[in-house]
């Protein structure tokens, strides 16, 4: 369980209905290639959907800026099913927002961005991706 200030720490374990194991964690810079091997499993309208547009391949740049939030104004979370003994973790899901200055001299929270958000995932409970089905807590 999660237990700091810091959230690029941040992690908790669930288990889908299913019984699939999950991880829903602070995403790292060591998650480009696990984060590309996603993007290349998404259907076209799901690219499309998510980028306004037709898209083959995450540039370096992007993987970067998708992998290196600072989890201050930029926090990235990915739910991945969780890999056995030498089988690396499998992103399922990956969510984000974006903080964005609004007309007033303050930060605003409210405008939201996101990428690969398939699966809502929160501390208390995530859905399954393939079939939107709520998970359980472990």
């Amino acid at each position: 369980m999660w237990m700091s200030n810091d959230l690029s720490q941040y992690f908790t374990n669930r288990i889908l209905r299913d019984g699939t194991p999950i991880r829903i964690r602070a995403i790292r810079s060591d998650d480009k290639q696990l984060l590309a091997r996603h993007f290349d499993g998404l259907g076209s309208d799901s690219r499309n959907n998510r980028f306004f547009g037709i898209r083959n391949e995450l540039t370096e740049n992007e993987l970067r800026y998708f992998t290196e939030p600072d989890f201050f104004r930029h926090v990235a979370l990915v739910a991945t099913v969780v890999g056995g003994e030498g089988v690396p973790d499998t992103i399922v899901s990956d969510g984000r927002y974006v903080a964005w200055r609004s007309a007033g001299l303050r930060p605003s929270w409210d405008s939201v961005s996101s990428m690969t958000t398939s699966a809502e995932a929160s501390a208390d409970s995530c859905w399954n991706v393939s079939s939107g089905s709520r998970a359980t807590s472990t």
